[in-house]
């Protein structure tokens, strides 16, 4: 540069992609113990007509949301807190809404401003103080990733702006969108449930499971306090305090949406979250979704799991780990150690070990196949049933045990794994097998 002989190296910054920080606005409910007592009060009440009455899934579905909502937000009024990333985590609504106070009362009223600036000194101090043995402490025994996480707030390690590679820079709704249709076009290769397709046969006449009201409030107590909600739902809280009082409603919605067998639209509506899989995401292709439905369909979907899981259990391959109660990867790498040091304390053997990952397996799985999957298994092994039940009628068996045999161990089988209801079957192949008559 200039008459200078020295090599020189203009180096330019590259452009930030993330966002500057901003305050923002965050609108929420606090559940008070005043408002939750009017809240019983009305909910213990109601008697559900406009859910009760009505037969189509979808109407009570639409009825008892309307409701709910109203009655939520009559009885928890919203309430609005600026936030910023520089906050301090042991900053609470409270002092915030004091230094709002103590804010405007500058240029207003010096001795409110002087009493109300002394208010938040002492209210930090002493949020200060509670902080780690009320919020952190705790977290050593239990949850100790969520322990560090918190460590690393108060240090101030976290306070990095997330950036999404592609949509930094877009508007907040294009940026959404964005995100939506690259998630959604993962499966949209694969076309929707053929019900025409999947294999017909003369189904048994017992009726269709139902949800008891017991098993609706079981339900509804055991949820996790910590569970992520969907904006429509109630708080955690609510649905346990009031399990009693909403299993009436819900139990219909279940039952109806069974027997029906359709879902309500809004049970098809996911809140997705974008969580990064490597440390350094460069496309959105490094994200995996992470999607909230509303709180009664995932009781819904809870039920139907244990009803096909009793049934579908004994079929499963015994080296299979995932989604097996009582397993986990944990088991998996345990058996897998075991088959290697079996085979290496053999003379003369060596162990070499492919892991195959498949991309989006999940996603890409075709939904008619897995239910055929799933209807075909059913069938190989109430036809054996069937073989038996032959057998012990070729040796003599009472028509009675039979019968009792046929009801206890084949006609669930038969029940669950009916891909139609048909009317073909008629009186007299149910009474024989009723019967006994079964070959």
């Amino acid at each position: 540069m200039g008459r200078s002989k020295h090599a020189s190296i203009l180096w330019s910054p590259a452009p930030s992609t993330s966002r500057p920080a901003r305050t923002v606005a965050k609108t929420y409910r606090p559940v008070t113990d005043s408002a939750v007592q009017q809240f019983g009060q009305w909910i213990t009440r109601y008697p559900w007509a406009e859910v009760l009455s009505v037969e189509d899934v979808q109407d009570k579905w639409n009825n008892y949301q309307q409701t709910i909502t109203t009655a939520h937000h009559h009885f928890f009024p919203e309430k609005s807190l600026r936030t910023h990333p520089s906050d301090a985590p042991w900053i609470t609504p409270r002092i915030k809404r004091l230094m709002q106070q103590r804010n405007s009362a500058f240029f207003t009223d010096p001795s409110l401003f002087k009493h109300l600036r002394n208010k938040v000194i002492r209210e930090i101090k002493a949020a200060k103080l509670t902080y780690y043995p009320n919020k952190i402490h705790k977290l050593k025994q239990g949850n100790i990733s969520r322990w560090y996480s918190k460590i690393r707030d108060l240090c101030g390690l976290n306070k990095t702006t997330v950036s999404i590679p592609g949509v930094a820079l877009l508007p907040a709704p294009e940026a959404a969108e964005v995100i939506n249709t690259h998630f959604a076009d993962i499966c949209q290769s694969l076309p929707s449930l053929d019900l025409t397709s999947l294999t017909a046969y003369l189904p048994t006449p017992a009726p269709l499971p139902l949800v008891q009201d017991y098993e609706d409030a079981n339900a509804l107590l055991k949820l996790k306090s910590r569970r992520s909600t969907t904006p429509t739902d109630l708080p955690i809280k609510l649905y346990q305090g009031f399990s009693t009082e909403l299993f009436t409603p819900l139990c219909s919605i279940f039952n109806a949406s069974l027997h029906q067998s359709q879902c309500p639209a809004a049970w098809k509506t996911a809140y997705v979250t974008p969580v990064p899989k490597t440390s350094t995401p460069q496309s959105l292709s490094d994200y995996r979704p992470i999607a909230i439905t509303p709180i009664p369909s995932l009781l819904c979907e809870g039920f139907i799991f244990r009803w096909a899981y009793t049934h579908l259990a004994p079929l499963m391959d015994q080296q299979q780990f995932g989604n097996i109660k009582s397993s986990s990867t944990t088991h998996c790498l345990i058996d897998l150690l075991d088959y290697v040091y079996r085979n290496l304390e053999k003379r003369k053997t060596s162990v070499a070990l492919t892991f195959v990952d498949f991309r989006k397996a999940f996603d890409l799985v075709h939904h008619t196949t897995v239910i055929t999957k799933a209807i075909s298994s059913l069938i190989k092994s109430v036809t054996y049933q069937l073989h038996l039940l032959r057998r012990l009628k070729k040796l003599g068996t009472p028509a009675r045990e039979l019968a009792s045999v046929y009801s206890t161990f084949i006609l669930p089988r038969l029940t669950y794994a009916s891909p139609a209801w048909s009317s073909s079957l008629n009186a007299i192949n149910s009474s024989g097998c009723r019967k006994g008559r079964c070959g």
